[in-house]
């Protein structure tokens, strides 16, 4: 495709993305009427608001208020800007998203981009190979066979098998026409010493080709399968690669982890692979590195509730104590799966299967609290009094790290039963520690007070209330409606305009999201240019979520078909919206003759001017 200006490229993108089929692939749709509905995916909720329009090409969920276009899909649910989620779109639908608008900057880097991935994947395709059919790759086969693992996930994973000779993967990617340089800064290969050139990163490895989220090769993780150190030995950091960004399988299990709204994470590479093997495809794993902030938030954009599932062992358990910590700051509802005997994952379900593991969940999770409670009365012996008071202590910041007070009950129910203390007598030391904390302002408690209020406070000023229970005790003043109803009309019908502009002026509306909004659309309805690409690159230009949000809401909402019906209605928005100006303007010019009055000016011109005009419209709106 050759070079377009931007507007010509988006509008390509729109044209060729169907978004009930894109957002199908993360949300369970089923038709209502002309629309699609689902549950929202962008918040929990039991009874489906979030809604598809084939018609606009738009989403809109009438519980948090989000919706937007397929790019704005995309942004929200990857968490992506908006032109790394039109690139996503681009790729998908064959558009080449070069721009001459775009700066070099970002067309070499992309293109750098692109190329990092094609290396990646050329790699994965050789090491595959390697794996399947070369005899020096049968050590990797039997080490899968043993493990348990079929030849259809060796398949779905791409595992894969890396040469013990020093330059294998060099020599093929060089005739592939990629340089070695390239080949080094992408960290497939590794310079010598002095000069002396470059040898391969990975050696006689069983090879873990490591994806992002949207199914691109990035890395690899490679076990060492005879002697040899490190056992695991991952690509290097770089530019596009940071393991502590990625989670294993992601790209395969983020939509189980939708549809389930629960994801489980294990900590190895085989842990996943035998999970999604039985079946049980909303499990990831954390790389074999300790939890990052990054991976948590990755997490929790497709799932607010996470299981862990890591092993037993000192590691694991201190890994899994880190990772209640990191994933709940990130604001996850976090519970532990502990497996008896002491089994990983991988083991347990290899002998005893799905059902087994399933059932397993139901009996052996446990929330954070009832998890770090447990390890607490294993650390201090709570049979007498000092071992009480330590145990107490350590789940003290954990109760005010709670925004719920029914959850905190329930927790100090739980800790007063299982070290044998009155609920009153901890209920006091909590009180106590909480009026210390405030003092210091060192306690996490503040931050989740905090990101609580941010949430109230979103709420209460987001002009896209709809129909949240929190909108329900806010009345919206009438003329605001009767604003969001006449602009819901031209966008039905363009002939509506120039009517609401002869009775209000040029100026329709007051509502400030409303005016931003109008002064970007009234150039495509002047332009005739108004149809589902010009209203998405509306959408996009706005650049407010706010203002986003509340066109998207109004677009979801219908006119009368009636014609009758229309023109009435129409009539009762424009007289509503002039009533509410005339009482605007009435108390304007009482506090102008006030001023005036005031400075002795009662008898000017100008005041009695401002009386003739106040006096009029007094009548005119009927006014006491």
């Amino acid at each position: 495709m050759s070079k377009y200006s931007q507007n010509e490229i988006l509008a390509e993108i729109y044209t060729r993305t169907d978004i009930v089929d894109l957002i199908s692939e993360y949300v369970v749709l089923r038709k209502k009427g002309k629309d699609y509905w689902g549950r929202c995916p962008f918040h929990l909720e039991d009874t489906p608001s979030f809604t598809v329009s084939p018609d606009k090409q738009l989403f809109y969920c009438f519980g948090c208020q989000t919706g937007g276009n397929a790019i704005n899909f995309i942004q929200k649910k990857d968490g992506l800007t908006f032109w790394e989620a039109a690139a996503v779109l681009a790729e998908r639908v064959g558009v080449e998203l070069n721009s001459k608008e775009n700066s070099p900057t970002r067309q070499r880097e992309y293109s750098e981009k692109q190329k990092f991935w094609r290396m990646q994947a050329a790699a994965a395709a050789f090491y595959h190979e390697l794996l399947l059919v070369s005899p020096e790759g049968q050590v990797a086969r039997d080490y899968l066979t043993r493990r348990g693992i079929n030849e259809e996930s060796i398949k779905r994973f791409q595992l894969g098998f890396s040469l013990p000779a020093w330059d294998a993967l060099l020599r093929h990617l060089l005739n592939q026409g990629f340089s070695a340089q390239e080949l080094a800064q992408a960290g497939l290969i590794v310079a010598r010493g002095g000069g002396g050139g470059y040898y391969d990163r990975f050696r006689g490895r069983l090879m873990f080709p490591i994806y992002n989220y949207m199914g691109k090769i990035v890395g690899f993780g490679g076990r060492i399968l005879e002697s040899g150190e490190p056992k695991y030995l991952n690509s290097a950091e770089s530019r596009f690669f940071s393991k502590g960004d990625h989670l294993y399988g992601l790209h395969m299990a983020r939509t189980s982890i939708q549809h389930s709204q629960q994801a489980i994470l294990v900590e190895g590479y085989l842990d996943v692979i035998t999970a999604h093997q039985f079946g049980i495809t909303n499990v990831v794993g954390s790389l074999g590195t300790a939890l990052t902030e990054t991976q948590a938030r990755l997490l929790v954009r497709y799932s607010p509730e996470v299981i862990l599932a890591y092993d037993t062992d000192q590691a694991g358990v201190a890994a899994t104590m880190r990772g209640i910590e990191i994933l709940r700051s990130q604001g996850a509802r976090v519970k532990v799966l502990t497996l008896p005997d002491g089994k990983d994952p991988d083991e347990f379900i290899q002998k005893h299967g799905r059902e087994a593991f399933q059932n397993a969940l139901r009996k052996w999770t446990q929330g954070f609290f009832a998890y770090k409670l447990r390890r607490a009365c294993e650390r201090y012996d709570w049979g007498n009094v000092t071992g009480k008071v330590a145990v107490v202590e350590e789940l003290l910041p954990d109760l005010a790290q709670v925004n719920s007070e029914i959850e905190q009950q329930e927790y100090i129910r739980l800790l007063a039963r299982t070290v044998d203390i009155s609920e009153e007598a901890i209920v006091a030391d909590f009180r106590k520690y909480l009026g210390k904390t405030r003092k210091t302002g060192t306690n996490w408690d503040r931050n989740a007070q905090f990101r609580h209020n941010k949430i109230e406070v979103r709420a209460l000023t987001n002009p896209l209330l709809g129909k949240s229970k929190l909108a329900e005790r806010i009345n919206r003043p009438a003329h605001l409606m009767a604003e969001r109803k006449l602009l819901q009309m031209i966008l039905e019908d363009c002939s509506v305009w120039p009517k609401a502009e002869a009775e209000l002026g040029p100026d329709l509306f007051t509502d400030e999201y409303l005016q931003k909004i109008w002064a970007h659309l009234r150039n495509y309805l002047a332009n005739r240019v108004y149809n589902r690409e010009g209203l998405a690159r509306v959408i996009d230009e706005l650049d407010d979520p706010a203002c986003q949000s509340l066109l998207t809401e109004i677009c979801f909402h219908d006119c009368p078909a009636d014609v009758e019906q229309r023109e009435r209605l129409l009539d009762d928005y424009i007289k509503t919206i002039k009533r509410y100006r005339g009482q605007q303007r009435i108390e304007q010019l009482r506090q102008q003759i006030i001023t005036l009055s005031e400075a002795g000016l009662a008898e000017t011109t100008e005041a009695k001017n401002l009386m003739s005009e106040y006096q009029a419209l007094l009548r005119e709106h009927k006014v006491k």
